[in-house]
């Protein structure tokens, strides 16, 4: 009776990588800035006494208001993700 031996088969062993505090808080940001530019379509609409949904006009925006609106959310995120690359710059 004979052994028969086989080579060993190659194993590729991926790992995850790993989340940073810096992603963490890119991410975090990107999802902050979407939400706060879906809350000028979110925050007109509201629900009345038969539980239907209806779009409230006071609180609807002018343009004027949604531009300023933008342009706040616009300038936050800049600071936001410009302090988050000049702190991790200086860490690395």
């Amino acid at each position: 009776m004979e052994v028969q031996t086989k080579a060993a088969a190659e194993i590729n062993i991926h790992t995850k990588e790993n989340m940073t505090i810096k992603k963490a808080l890119q991410m975090y940001g990107i999802f902050a800035v979407i939400g706060m530019f879906l809350s000028n379509l979110t925050i007109p609409v509201s629900l009345n006494e038969e539980m239907q949904f209806f779009l409230n006009e006071e609180l609807k925006l002018s343009p004027t208001e949604l531009k300023e609106f933008s342009v706040f959310i616009i300038v936050n995120a800049c600071v936001f993700f410009g302090v988050i690359h000049t702190v991790f710059r200086k860490r690395s």
